[in-house]
């Protein structure tokens, strides 16, 4: 049976809203992100997509959409699912320009873009190569999932932060002969 692993990126936060860097800093969110994980919430209703698994990064953005979007269902938080840690720059302003941010965002490379895209790795297989884990739901981040699609997955690729919207779903299937991912599709679940 194939497997398929999907992450949905968070909410709009209060630091999007300010376009401020967000990493490990933990920034909630906003009336709109929390509308948009209902909206989404009522997409994933008239969908044809069903989870057997629901995680999500410990960071409350993320944890909080996805409890607005699948309202009672059972997840676990993994630390694998964060965001990458940005230090000093977490909180600051991003220069309110989106393209600067997509700039700022592609020059991260080495240790920091590895590292976050072998970590999101390294837990998606973990969690895939489990016996009865056949369709599953990750709740995590803008930057991590770019990071793991761009530099871990095979086919697809996206050329900016703004690629990858609030609540944005990428669906991938898991091969577990060789433990790769292949992306498959992007899927919007708010307009």
């Amino acid at each position: 049976m194939k497997k398929h692993i999907y992450l949905m990126r968070h909410g709009q936060t209060v630091f999007n809203l300010q376009h401020q860097i967000q990493g490990w800093t933990d920034s909630p969110l906003t009336g709109l992100g929390r509308y948009q994980a209902r909206e989404a919430g009522e997409f994933m209703l008239t969908c044809p997509l069903k989870f057997d698994h629901f995680y999500s990064s410990p960071l409350s953005r993320a944890s909080d959409t996805l409890e607005l979007v699948f309202p009672g269902e059972d997840y676990i938080k993994l630390d694998g699912l964060k965001e990458g840690n940005f230090g000093l720059l977490d909180g600051q302003s991003d220069g309110l320009d989106p393209e600067k941010r997509s700039e700022w965002i592609s020059k991260l490379k080495d240790p920091l873009r590895e590292k976050v895209a072998t970590r999101i790795s390294k837990t998606l297989i973990e969690l895939m190569e489990r016996e009865d884990h056949y369709e599953v739901l990750c709740a995590t981040h803008g930057a991590a999932s770019l990071y793991f699609t761009n530099d871990i997955a095979k086919k697809g690729k996206f050329d900016s932060f703004q690629d990858i919207h609030n609540l944005d779903i990428l669906m991938f299937s898991y091969d577990s002969e060789d433990k790769s991912f292949t992306f498959i599709e992007q899927i919007h679940t708010i307009q």
